[in-house]
This record gives structure tokens, sequence and C-alpha cells, in this order.
């Protein structure tokens, strides 16, 4: 389901997002075995724990490291929206992230090229 992928950010709040300068996305990656989840979140990698019950969703303890960057706009609503989404939805090969019934986060699996 959620697991074995890199989920790519490709929209917060119905705005694509942009690649960054060093070419790097706004990403996360879901460890079902022990409720962990990490990420990029624009300049810093983040962490914290998740739960899954239907299609209900929880982060919590989400943390990370505490680089400074020129722009930390981006990185601060994605944390800041993380923390409040509560459910979840697989479509399309997407996942797309609510907060009640309002959408603010798409993440598309990543495509690795050989």
């Amino acid at each position: 389901m959620l697991e074995d992928k890199t989920w790519v950010l490709s929209e917060m709040s119905e705005v694509p997002i942009p690649k960054a300068a060093n070419n790097e996305v706004p990403s996360l990656e879901f460890s079902m075995k022990d409720g962990r989840l990490s990420g990029y979140a624009g300049c810093n990698r983040i962490m914290g724990s998740f739960e899954i019950k239907e299609d209900q969703l929880k982060i919590s303890r989400l943390g990370g490291t505490k680089r400074m960057c020129p722009d930390m706009e981006m990185e601060n609503k994605l944390i800041s929206v993380l923390q409040n989404i509560d459910r979840f939805q697989l479509k399309r090969k997407k996942l797309t992230l609510f907060q009640g019934e309002q959408a603010l986060l798409v993440f598309e699996p990543l495509v690795k090229s050989e």
C-alpha cells in the first residue's frame, strides 16, 4: 500500500510543487513494520511516527534536522500541514492526504531512472 515507495510531493493545497535548486522535491517514505515515516521536507530530513486505521492517518512526533536554508517557507508549511492530516486516499497511483474533506497534499510514487 504505502510501503516500499518513495512518495514525492506534487501538490500542496492544489498548487504544483517545483523541484528545488538541488533538483530535489519533498518526499515521504512509510515503514509499516514499525509505524515510522521519514522523508525530505525541502531543506531538512524529517522523521516521525504514524498510525493507520482504515482510511484514517495520524502523523505524530514529527521532527527533523535543523539546517537553515534560504527559503524555509515551503518546508515550514509542509511540516505544519503533516501534523494536521487525519485521512488518506490512494487513487490512480497518487497518495492524497486530507484534513477533514480538504485535500492538502498530493504525492506520486518516485519513478527511479535506470
